[in-house]
């Protein structure tokens, strides 16, 4: 029996130490109007802030922050799950009913179809996803000696891609 519980409290040990459990966040890059979207806001009542040109709307679960070319969805909670795809695609239907931008159902249906946790979407043309690719080995390979953040692809529909964010080697750990 101590042969077993000696190593089963070694392994333990190990296991308690301390983790960084980030909150998880998805960007949708495209064009916003932002003068409509506060526009729209005012009308329907809408509680925002703005802060740096920047539109802050606060939810229970998560929080969202809208500028001149991204809209960026941050869990409050990070042990929870705050949106899931359609919660994402009632998000991306809202904010075209706020006129932020116009988007055609087929858009807003591939954009909800790329949605996973702690990703980017972003318009990409067939002929530049290649050079993304090509890019991100490239800085790979520089984030070995200097610290670069550059985005994988991860799936494309269409003309969107989900890319995730990655920190090169040489960038500094995120402090708890």
């Amino acid at each position: 029996m101590k042969k077993v519980l000696i190593p089963l409290i070694f392994l333990l040990s190990f296991g308690l130490v301390s983790a960084c459990v980030f909150p998880d966040q998805i960007k949708f890059y495209y064009p916003i109007d932002l003068d409509d979207l506060k526009e729209s806001f005012d009308q329907e009542k809408i509680d925002y802030t703005i802060v740096d040109n920047t539109v802050l709307i606060q939810e229970d679960e998560y929080s969202m922050s809208i500028n001149d070319n991204v809209v960026s969805i941050v869990c409050k909670d990070p042990m929870f799950e705050c949106i899931d795809e359609a919660d994402f695609e009632d998000i991306i239907n809202n904010l075209e009913d706020w006129d932020a931008y116009d988007l055609s159902k087929d858009d807003k249906e591939n954009i909800a179809a790329l949605f996973d946790k702690n990703i980017v979407i972003r318009k990409i043309d067939k002929t530049a996803i290649w050079g993304t690719k090509i890019k991100n080995i490239f800085l790979k390979y520089v984030g070995k000696v200097i610290c670069v953040t550059h985005e994988q692809v991860q799936e494309c529909k269409d003309v969107w891609c989900s890319l995730t964010e990655i920190r090169g080697e040489a960038c500094p750990a995120y402090k708890c």
